[in-house]
C-alpha cells in the first residue's frame, strides 16, 4: 500500500511539472526557499538559525567564519592577539546601507550591545572587560581572562549603526540597515526581499536581488524546486523528498558533511527526568539505526555527542552504548514508566521524526504524548521552559564552547541551558577550557566533558544531519559551507 501510494504520489508531480510554465528566469534575482520566516532580523536578538544566516548577509563583522571555519577579515582588516587584548585595524571604506560610513563609535557601541546582560551573547564573551579606540582605525578588546573561544564569537557580534538607533523615530527591528553585502528591501509574511549592496568591499555578490520565500507546506517546497520556481533549497527537505530529487535531471543535489546535530532536549526540572535511570531509558529505549536508515534514508549518522565529528574537539572514542539496559521491560516498570505519561514537544517542521520517535518509546512500553506546534509557539515553550520533552537541532556547532554555553549552570535561563542541567565537575572542566589557549589542553578537557555528559546525559544525542542543497541546474558556483550558512549564495551565479 505505501508502495502503491508513493507511485501515484509521483505520477501527480510529474503530470503537475510537465503542466507548468516556468517564470524564474531573471538571472540577476535568486530565488531561496525557507520552510519559515526569521524571528527577528536585529542581530541583538537572533538566536535561530534562519534570522542569525539572515543577518550574515544584512550585516556585517569584525571577522567571520569562513568555508574552513578560519578567521577570515570583514569591518577589521587585520588584527594582532595578546596577552589579554586584541586589536583590530579597521576598514576605512565600510558604509551603512543608507551610505553613511561606518566609523569606530559605530563599533565600539556594537560590541558593548552584544555585552549587555540581557543579550543572548553576553555570556559568551564575558571575557571582554571593555572596549577602546587606540588609533584613528584601531580598537581594542581589553580582556579580563584569556578566552580560548572569543575570537570564534565574534562572528555573532554584528556591527551596527548607533545614530540610526538611537533616533527615537526609527523602527530598527522591522528596518534594520547594516553594512553586510545585501540590504533589505522588503519584509512580509510571504516573503523577504535582499538587493545587493555596495557598500561591502570585503564581499561583492554576483547576482542583484535575493527573494526568500517562506513555503510552509513541504510538498509546495518539493514541487516549486522541481517546478523552477525557487532555486535553492538548503536542508529544508524530509529524506525521502530528496531521494526523489536525486532522479531529476531538472535538479543538482549537494550532500556535504554538516555540523548539525540532533538531539532531546530534557526538562531537568521534571522529577521524573531528573532521575538519570530514567533517562537512560529513554535512550535504551530507541533505535536510532532503525531511524536513519528508514526515515531518513540514510542522510543521517549516529550521534555521541553535541559536536560533529569534523570538529577537532570531538572526542571519537566516546560511546553511549555502556548506557543501555539490558532488561528494559523490567526497568520501566520499575520506575513506573509503563503508567505514567510525558509530553514530548516538536516544532511542526521535525513532526515526521518526533512521531517516529514517540512511536518508538510507546512500543517499549512508556507512554508518550507527542505534540507538534509552529515553529516560533515550540520554541517559546522551549525557552519558557513549558517542556518535558523536546525535539531539537543544534545547527552550526563551531567552537566546543556550546558544552558551557548550552550545560553550564551559569547558563540557566535566560541564558541557555534550558534543561537546567548542574554539575560543578562539568562546570569547573568546561571553565578552564574556555580559557585556555593551548589546542591540546582544551582538546583533552572538553573530551573530559564529553564523557561527563555521556554519562549524566541530560540530552539524548541523536544524529547528525548531512547538509542537504538542492540547487537548481542554473544555479553555479555554489559552495556549500560547513556550517550551512546562507553565505554561499554571495558568490553563486544564475543562468
Amino acid at each position: 500500500m505505501l508502495i502503491m501510494t508513493r507511485f501515484v504520489f509521483i505520477l501527480t508531480l510529474l503530470s503537475l511539472v510537465a503542466c507548468h510554465k516556468l517564470e524564474n528566469t531573471d538571472p540577476n534575482k535568486l530565488i531561496f526557499g525557507l520552510s519559515a520566516p526569521p524571528l527577528t532580523l536585529d542581530p541583538r536578538l537572533a538566536t535561530d538559525a534562519t534570522s542569525q544566516r539572515l543577518c550574515d548577509l544584512i550585516f556585517s563583522s569584525l571577522i567571520r567564519n569562513g568555508p574552513e571555519l578560519k578567521a577570515t577579515p570583514q569591518a577589521a582588516i587585520s588584527w594582532v592577539i595578546g596577552q589579554k587584548k586584541i586589536d583590530f585595524k579597521i576598514r576605512k571604506d565600510l558604509r551603512f546601507h543608507n551610505g553613511r560610513l561606518v566609523n569606530l563609535n559605530d563599533i565600539v557601541y556594537s560590541i558593548n550591545e552584544f555585552r549587555k546582560p540581557s543579550n543572548p551573547a553576553a555570556t559568551s564573551i564575558s571575557a571582554i572587560s571593555r572596549v577602546e579606540i587606540t588609533g584613528d582605525d584601531t580598537i581594542s578588546l581589553i580582556l579580563s581572562r584569556n578566552d580560548g573561544s572569543l575570537f570564534g564569537q565574534l562572528n555573532e557580534i554584528k556591527i551596527l549603526p548607533r545614530e540610526e538607533i538611537e533616533n527615537p523615530h526609527s523602527n530598527f527591528a522591522l528596518t534594520p540597515v547594516g553594512s553586510g553585502p545585501y540590504r533589505l528591501v522588503s519584509w512580509d509574511n510571504n516573503q523577504l526581499t535582499l538587493e545587493k549592496s555596495s557598500g561591502a568591499p570585503y564581499a561583492l555578490p554576483q547576482i542583484r536581488e535575493l527573494q526568500f520565500r517562506f513555503i510552509r507546506d513541504e510538498t509546495t517546497r518539493f514541487l516549486k524546486i522541481l517546478n523552477g520556481d525557487i532555486d535553492i533549497l538548503s536542508n529544508d527537505l524530509q529524506e525521502d523528498k530528496v531521494k526523489e530529487l536525486q532522479k531529476s535531471q531538472k535538479v543538482h543535489v549537494l550532500i556535504t558533511p554538516g555540523l548539525n546535530v540532533v538531539y532531546v532536549l530534557i526538562n531537568l526540572k521534571n522529577p521524573t527526568l531528573g532521575n538519570l535511570t530514567v533517562r537512560q531509558a529513554l535512550f535504551s529505549s530507541l533505535d536510532r539505526v532503525e531511524i536513519i536508515k528508514y526515515k531518513l534514508d540514510g542522510f543521517a549518522n549516529l550521534a555521541t555527542a553535541i559536536i560533529a565529528p569534523s570538529n577537532p574537539y570531538f572526542d571519537k572514542n566516546l560511546s553511549l552504548n555502556n548506557f543501555k539496559h539490558s532488561n528494559l521491560i523490567s526497568t520501566l516498570k520499575s520506575l513506573g514508566l509503563d503508567s505514567k505519561e510525558i509530553s514530548f514537544k516538536s516544532s511542526d517542521l521535525a513532526q515526521e521524526n518526533g512521531l517516529a520517535l514517540a512511536h518508538q518509546w510507546n512500543k517499549k512500553g512508556l507512554k508518550i504524548k507527542f505534540q507538534a506546534y509552529e515553529w516560533g509557539t515550540f520554541y517559546n515553550d522551549v525557552k519558557t521552559g513549558n517542556y518535558e520533552l523536546a525535539l531539537l537541532k543544534w545547527v552550526g556547532i563551531v567552537d566546543p564552547d556550546v558544552y558551557r554555553d548550552t550545560l553550564s549552570s551559569s547558563e540557566f535561563p535566560p541564558g541557555r541551558n534550558r534543561g537546567y542541567y548542574s554539575n560543578k565537575k562539568f562546570d569547573d572542566l568546561v571553565n578552564k577550557a574556555r580559557e585556555t589557549m593551548d589546542f591540546r589542553t582544551r582538546q583533552r578537557l572538553y573530551n573530559e566533558a564529553q564523557r561527563i555528559i555521556a554519562g549524566d546525559m541530560p540530552v539524548i544525542p541523536l544524529w547528525y544531519n548531512d547538509n542537504i542543497h538542492i540547487l537548481s541546474r542554473r544555479i553555479k558556483n555554489f559552495v556549500p559551507h560547513i556550517a550551512g550558512s546562507f553565505y554561499p549564495v554571495i558568490e553563486s551565479q544564475k543562468e
